[in-house]
């Protein structure tokens, strides 16, 4: 994680490294110099789209709504609350309630959200959904909940 101050604002990058060696979906890359007196390097990449981080825009669950070049950069950018949900037991479906609780009620209009709890897990290995998957979910009451509260923003 990386750290940048820009006048009073404070950026945190939460971008996770996209490594083939470590990956376990497909993520293959080749570097390679086109010739010429100057060197000139480019990359091929055979990547899985839901591989390190990524953004869920809406056009991963319908063909009508915006993908991510729809999306502005201001989605991603701003207040941010991180929210530790500690009181809730594995595989809970979070409520409008606990969000409240975790959150101290400190939420508002425009704000980035980040979720965490003591139930994490590598993404994308051999645990996911498995009985050793014991992260918390993100269900309807929930989502209406950040709507209502325009939040911009959940990870």
């Amino acid at each position: 994680m990386s750290v940048y101050q820009m006048g009073k604002l404070r950026i945190i990058d939460l971008s996770k490294s996209i490594d083939p060696e470590t990956e376990t979906r497909r993520c293959n890359l080749l570097r390679f110099n086109t010739g010429g007196r100057i060197p000139d390097y480019h990359t091929h990449m055979d990547l899985m789209s839901h591989l390190g981080t990524h953004v869920e825009c809406p056009y991963h669950h319908h063909d009508d709504w915006p993908d991510v070049q729809g999306l502005p950069l201001t989605s991603f950018l701003g207040r941010a609350i991180y929210v530790r949900i500690t009181h809730l037991p594995p595989n809970s479906h979070i409520m409008p309630s606990d969000m409240e609780k975790a959150s101290g009620g400190k939420i508002r209009k425009n704000d980035i959200v980040i979720i965490d709890s003591p139930n994490c897990i590598e993404p994308f290995t051999e645990k996911t959904n498995t009985d050793a998957d014991k992260r918390l979910f993100i269900g309807r009451e929930i989502a209406l909940w950040f709507a209502e509260k325009e939040v911009k923003c959940v990870g």
